[in-house]
């Protein structure tokens, strides 16, 4: 017999805001929650950190 497993996902909306640093690489952070931020070297690279972060957190 089979077993099958269920996987819910589900999206949320964050509200987020990306900086770009002075020494370099960019900070994205959630204006909600403060622990809730990620870095990259490139914009790309923060954002996909940031996506990374959320999809942990849920």
């Amino acid at each position: 017999m089979k077993k099958t497993k269920k996987l819910i996902i589900s999206e949320y909306e964050f509200p987020i805001v990306v900086k770009k640093e002075p020494e370099g690489g960019f900070v994205a952070n959630c204006t909600i929650w403060n622990d809730f931020y990620a870095q990259g070297k490139t914009l790309e690279e923060a954002i996909n950190e940031i996506s990374l972060v959320a999809s942990t957190l849920y």
